[in-house]
């Protein structure tokens, strides 16, 4: 283990790895080449799909138009189920689906 050491070592109770502080920065240093480039990907990205890419293909709509809306069956064998509608002084609303005993 001697010449492992440091690599994951572990000092006050903190784990091993990049520093928080490295990771935000090279995390903005990604945005900030995105930003700079976002035209060429785009393009390159439609170019692949328009090859016949699948996931090329959804990325390009995923990310275009948004990914398609999923339906939500509350059914229980074709009854709907009681949904609560709680009101809030502020006006906002939350919807509670009541537990059903069974």
């Amino acid at each position: 283990m001697a010449g492992n050491q440091g690599l994951h070592s572990v000092e006050n109770g903190k784990k091993g790895g990049r520093p928080r502080l490295e990771a935000t920065k090279l995390r903005e240093a990604i945005i900030k080449e995105i930003e700079q480039r976002a035209e060429p990907l785009a393009k390159a990205l439609v170019d692949k799909a328009l090859t016949g890419d699948v996931p090329a293909l959804r990325e390009t709509f995923d990310r275009g138009i948004g990914k398609p809306i999923q339906d939500l069956d509350i059914t229980s064998d074709g009854v709907a189920l009681p949904l609560l509608v709680i009101e809030r002084p502020n006006g906002n609303k939350e919807i509670q689906s009541p537990s059903v005993p069974g």
